[in-house]
């Protein structure tokens, strides 16, 4: 039921339209050996057309080589400095083009319970420098800090006309195995975009399914220590929040939201717990293979433990709620 109504929600929120936050289709930087550059791109280059298709912004972008389709040649009209060029690209099946937007260093988004929010940074604040190196486009802010590694960097912002050094320490991110502080670019466009019947269903079966292994990913490098629990598991005060915030970003965020948490919450019920779902099945496989129940006594041992860790998994992530 967790499952089905994500997809009812994500479903819904798809054939209504969602808003998309883009880019203009201005290519930053080109990685070596990648289509793109072998094609002939450059940095700076604004596509304007693919196939003879308008192209405004990078969603645009995506949607265009999405039709051209792998082993096809696609034509794209490129303006560069005032010049317009003609420029062919071959599509490559699980290649990626190697097209970066051009982002203004400008946050749009400050995480929750992340270095960042802790140490002030704010929606709005310009960007333009990190530990002395000047920052031009959003792309040259990883690796400065990546550069960085342990300790605080001092981030240099421009807020309402004044600029302000504020330090930041960032945190080792135990899956993408480099220093982050939370923040994403504040979108340069934002449109809504409204998907077909056959297209609400497809992505949001992909959806589901992407976020239900992101959790699990997550919950597998909580067990094993690649992550930190304080990291990864939130509460309910971190739910609240996280939904306050969904909530004033719009009712399609919020429904997001609810269908993410949906899916986050099948994936804890299937853990090998006992009391919940995944820890029953457990326990009736087992009689299965011994071909006879267990006993009750032994069935209330294994509820009290159950019962035990899931109040110190909650006392504990609502502790860590409260001193974020």
């Amino acid at each position: 039921m967790n499952l089905i109504l994500a997809f009812l929600l994500f479903f819904i929120a798809l054939a209504h339209g969602v808003d998309i936050e883009t880019y203009p289709a201005v290519l930053d930087k080109v990685p070596a050996k990648s289509l793109a550059a072998g094609a002939g791109l450059l940095p700076g280059d604004r596509v304007t057309a693919v196939d003879g298709v308008a192209v405004e912004d990078f969603d645009d972008l995506a949607d265009a080589l999405g039709h051209a389709g792998p082993g096809k040649t696609a034509v794209l009209k490129v303006d560069r400095s005032g010049t317009v060029k003609t420029v062919a690209m071959k599509i490559r099946k699980g290649v990626n083009p190697g097209f970066e937007p051009r982002i203004e260093p400008v946050i749009g988004t400050v995480a929750p319970a992340q270095p960042a929010r802790k140490a002030g940074l704010k929606t709005g604040d310009r960007i333009v420098s990190i530990n002395g190196s000047k920052i031009t486009w959003w792309s040259d802010i990883t690796p400065v800090i990546t550069r960085a590694k342990q300790g605080p960097v001092t981030i240099g912002i421009l807020r309402d006309g004044k600029t302000v050094s504020i330090p930041v320490t960032p945190r080792q991110d135990g899956v993408m195995k480099k220093p982050v502080i939370g923040i994403s670019p504040k979108p340069m466009r934002m449109k809504v975009r409204r998907f077909t019947l056959v297209e609400s269903v497809k992505y949001s079966g992909a959806e589901v399914a992407a976020i239900v292994t992101e959790t699990a990913k997550t919950v597998w490098h909580v067990i094993i220590g690649r992550q930190k629990f304080r990291d990864a598991i939130g509460g309910p005060v971190m739910i609240a929040r996280i939904g306050y915030e969904k909530a004033k970003s719009g009712i399609w965020d919020l429904i997001h939201f609810a269908g993410a948490l949906n899916v986050m919450l099948m994936v804890a019920n299937l853990l090998p717990i006992p009391v919940v779902d995944g820890g029953m099945i457990v326990l009736a496989l087992a009689e299965g293979v011994r071909r006879r129940r267990f006993s009750a006594a032994t069935y209330g041992i294994l509820m009290n433990i159950g019962i035990a860790f899931l109040v110190g998994v909650f006392v504990l992530a609502t502790y860590n709620d409260i001193l974020r």
